[in-house]
């Protein structure tokens, strides 16, 4: 049984999918209160 050969086209369609170029607002705003709680924490014991 002769199989179908593979398009060419769609390998390089899914080469070409795209990612995230920066944080996430959500990530973004996560970091800085946790950055914040942990200088809070820091002052009062020193």
């Amino acid at each position: 049984m002769k199989k179908k050969p593979r398009n060419p086209l769609v390998s390089k369609v899914l080469f070409r999918k795209a990612g995230v170029h920066q944080k996430t607002t959500k990530s973004t705003r996560r970091r800085e209160h946790v950055l914040l709680t942990k200088m809070k924490r820091d002052y009062s014991q020193g």
